[in-house]
């Protein structure tokens, strides 16, 4: 029997609902439940997503589609991806199904987002396709980005962009970035969601940097550290958020756009409490 190709999934679920759906000599709910040792009502639960796969069940839907050895420690980590306690674990099981889909080469939005909140360089990329004078060329790519990059990271960011749709061909043939529709997958917010705190290290780690890298004309660093209401500090998270978004808004519509700029705003805890919660 003909299974859908494991490797172009993220989600085990996903996965699982579309081999059901493959009738041809698939066994129905009802009969993989009693194979597996289990309820057709945990399958279905299983499948809706109101329950985990259990590890015995996981290795016995494994036997019974005929998975191949790679494709059913494939199906395991996505297992393990969906349902580990720890973000670390998920991340690096995130980390080998990814490694897994670039050899087999399914490559898709998904990915896209994967590398684009894996990498700063990434981002970085599709901002200088607005800018005037932006090369199709991943040397010119490595060597105008700051710090600089090897030419094959270039490359590869540069063509998963246009594999995943970030970037797409404009009306004159230039590469430009499209408008992303990646809210509305599944796959895709749940990629970002593990992997947004690894883009966030990376652009803390450049902001470092940029003490040494930069002369103080050409960057900004402010640090303040001040007493607050507990109450006010939801307050001051959306006030930094209309900064950033007025600060994108006026400045991301000037042309012509010429430098790609990191801005960065961090809030975060120095102490504890000083009184009770009420």
């Amino acid at each position: 029997m003909t299974s859908p190709d494991i490797f172009a999934y993220t989600d085990y679920r996903m996965w699982m609902r579309a081999w059901f759906d493959a009738k041809e000599r698939r066994p129905s709910i009802r009969g993989f439940a009693q194979r597996a040792g289990c309820s057709p009502a945990t399958i279905s639960s299983v499948l809706a997503g109101t329950r985990d796969l259990a590890p015995t069940v996981a290795d016995q839907f494994c036997s019974i589609a005929r998975l191949a050895p790679e494709e059913r420690a494939q199906f395991l980590e996505l297992v393990e991806f969906d349902q580990a306690p720890t973000r670390p674990r998920r991340h690096a099981a995130l980390e080998r199904i990814m490694a897994t889909r670039r050899f087999h080469g399914a490559q898709r939005e998904v990915d896209a987002a994967y590398l684009l909140f894996s990498r700063w360089y990434v981002s970085a990329i599709v901002e200088l396709a607005r800018c005037e004078g932006f090369q199709e060329d991943p040397d010119w790519i490595a060597e105008i980005l700051r710090p600089t990059v090897s030419r094959d990271e270039a490359a590869e960011g540069l063509a998963m962009l246009i594999a995943g749709g970030v970037l797409r061909r404009g009306e004159h043939g230039r590469l430009e970035p499209a408008e992303s529709i990646w809210a509305t997958d599944r796959e895709v917010s749940r990629v970002v969601s593990v992997q947004v705190a690894t883009i966030h290290r990376e652009m803390l780690m450049l902001a470092q940097s940029a003490l040494e890298r930069f002369p103080r004309e050409e960057r900004h660093l402010t640090t303040v550290t001040l007493a607050v209401p507990a109450r006010a500090i939801a307050e001051v998270k959306d006030a930094i958020s209309r900064f950033v978004e007025e600060t994108t808004g006026r400045y991301a519509a000037t042309a012509p756009l010429e430098q790609v700029v990191q801005l960065s705003v961090q809030l975060v805890p120095l102490s504890a409490r000083t009184t009770r919660a009420t």
